[in-house]
């Protein structure tokens, strides 16, 4: 990050930016400097320039990219992390609602108590992920792998699990009511506990 800014800054320092315009108002000490009037209208001194485009440039350059911010904070609400490579990371309580993670690698990653509403994970890697206690309602599962996973206590309703790989995945006690099953792969899936699509509850 430290190799980031020196060099972002060593190239403001020689940075060359004639300001033209037509005409500009001269308000006070602000105005007072080394200002040439030639053909083109008022040309400000190029100082003045390039520390405007500096700090235009700072002003956009101060927010992190997504997948750092959720590093960071835990908190990426309705951010675009499609095919971002999260495995293994720990996104405990992570805020989330409304992201796009298709087609993201979330393999073996720590989801237990985040909030998802909304999300689309289509396509996403989530095998052997912890999802324990995480809401994930009306979230788009669609093709997702989740072999593996462990979604005890999660809150599912009307979820769209449409030709996900549940293989071997734990929905024990969780809330499935009105969520989407059609073509997922439900081998060695446990659901026990759970509150079926149909609102019945598996004993």
């Amino acid at each position: 990050m430290q190799n980031h800014w020196g060099g972002f800054f060593a190239k403001a320092r020689h940075f060359r930016f004639p300001l033209s315009v037509s005409a500009l108002p001269r308000r006070g000490p602000a105005w007072q400097g080394t200002a040439k009037t030639g053909r083109g209208g008022v040309k400000l001194d190029i100082k003045l320039g390039a520390i405007a485009l500096l700090l235009l440039l700072l002003s956009g350059c101060a927010s992190p990219a997504p997948q750092a911010r959720l590093t960071d904070t835990k908190e990426c609400i309705e951010c675009n992390l499609q095919g971002k490579v999260l495995a293994n990371a720990d996104l405990k309580g992570a805020k989330l609602n409304r992201a796009n993670l298709s087609n993201a690698d979330l393999n073996g990653a720590n989801l237990s108590e985040a909030l998802l509403d909304t999300a689309n994970l289509s396509g996403a890697n989530l095998s052997n992920a912890d999802l324990n206690r995480a809401a994930l309602p009306a979230a788009n599962l669609s093709g997702a792998d989740l072999s593996g996973a462990s979604l005890k206590d999660a809150f599912l309703r009307n979820a769209d699990f449409t030709n996900a790989n549940l293989t071997n995945a734990d929905f024990s006690g969780s809330d499935l009511s009105g969520a989407k099953l059609d073509g997922a792969t439900q081998e060695g899936a446990v659901f026990q506990n759970a509150i079926l699509p149909d609102g019945t509850v598996q004993p």
